[in-house]
């Protein structure tokens, strides 16, 4: 968005003394500007962990009560409170994820899709009773990849088939000993499958010609990870997992190399060895802590830092990210919803524009 478009959208909602503010800020070399979003008053629950975009555009946001439905007008709320006549199914939503033809699938107690033409969720039925699911992923052929404790499974939209795969013990090659495989917790879809992480092990899922489930176990992060996996992404050949203390280990696709990013006092250390959220852009990294959110484009040699006190973030707990198809970037915090977008400024002189000099000593806006 032009730093003109901001100006003009914030003259509305605040005073033009704000919008000053706004771009001295942008012009002091923040790539990325974020207010509190005006879809706050809207939501079903002020903390907002996950975010989405389905095929229509519309944006979601899971909360602690459920989820919200934003479509740029207007804001419709979902809860287990209609459940059984197609609503929301009970439970924490723990992950959201957008198919290649625009469907959101939803992962809670159940896994479950959303209709758009009935404005309803249907629950995916096949799954072993007691059977908890950890994660989801749609590949590129719309296959959804589940993860579950100790497990795989595949389901098939256009056959409406599951299959359930066991996972092997953690086995990498050149080492020994054996660890029982623990919950899928993250999952990522690649060119040609998905990759897998649980607090062991870092596996490939791929499906063969004839339609078996071919797993790998990749690399062994019993060294390098004592706490928990809380998200994963993948960015030019790096896979990135957030962890709930060790910081962000980062494995290199190619040479299966491990090294990991640490929390520190510097401005190119991390500002927390606890993960809360992560996600790629086109040129780096974004990660969320409980003390606020970094980018990074060197993969992670340098970051740069973005908190409630110098960047307009509602609070330094971040708990969920997402960009939008149009650009903009939405962080969910413990305290309300950001928008953000990166700043762009026009240059107008004598040479390219009308201007009948090129000192300028003044600039007024009307109404």
């Amino acid at each position: 968005m032009r730093c003109n478009n901001i100006l003009r959208e914030l003259y509305k909602i605040t005073v033009p003394v704000w919008a000053l503010l706004f771009c001295a800020e942008s012009l002091s070399g923040t790539d990325v500007s974020f207010w509190n979003s005006g879809v706050n008053n809207r939501l079903n629950q002020i903390e907002v962990r996950f975010v989405a975009q389905d095929g229509s555009g519309a944006l979601w946001f899971a909360t602690q009560e459920g989820l919200t439905r934003y479509n740029g007008v207007r804001a419709d709320t979902f809860s287990a409170a209609n459940a059984t006549s197609g609503g929301l199914q009970p439970g924490e939503v723990k992950a959201l994820s957008v198919s290649p033809s625009g469907t959101l699938w939803v992962l809670s107690n159940s896994i479950q899709s959303f209709d758009a033409a009935t404005q309803s969720f249907e629950v995916l039925n096949g799954l072993a009773e007691g059977t908890k699911a950890s994660s989801l992923a749609v590949d590129k052929e719309g296959l959804l990849w589940i993860g579950m404790d100790g497990s795989i499974a595949l389901y098939r939209p256009s056959t409406r088939s599951l299959d359930v795969i066991k996972l092997p013990d953690n086995q990498i090659p050149g080492q020994i000993g054996a660890q029982r495989a623990t919950p899928i917790i993250s999952l990522i879809a690649t060119h040609n499958g998905v990759i897998g992480v649980n607090s062991n092990t870092i596996y490939e899922f791929r499906k063969t010609q004839n339609g078996a489930i071919l797993t790998t176990p990749i690399a062994n992060l019993r060294k390098s990870i004592s706490s928990g996996v809380i998200a994963s992404v993948i960015a030019k050949d790096k896979l990135y997992i957030g962890t709930a203390l060790d910081g962000v280990v980062v494995l290199d696709l190619k040479s299966r190399e491990l090294k990991t990013l640490k929390q520190g006092p510097g401005d190119n250390d991390l500002p927390s060895d606890t993960i809360t959220a992560m996600m790629t852009d086109d040129e780096g990294i974004w990660i969320g802590t409980p003390n606020g959110l970094v980018y990074t484009e060197d993969s992670g040699r340098s970051f740069q830092h973005y908190t409630a006190f110098s960047s307009g973030l509602p609070s330094n707990w971040i708990v969920g990210l997402h960009k939008s198809n149009d650009g903009s970037y939405w962080v969910g915090t413990r305290q309300g919803l950001a928008q953000g977008a990166r700043t762009q400024f026009d240059s107008f002189n004598t040479t390219n524009s009308r201007l009948s000099h090129n000192h300028i000593n003044a600039v007024h806006q009307d109404q």
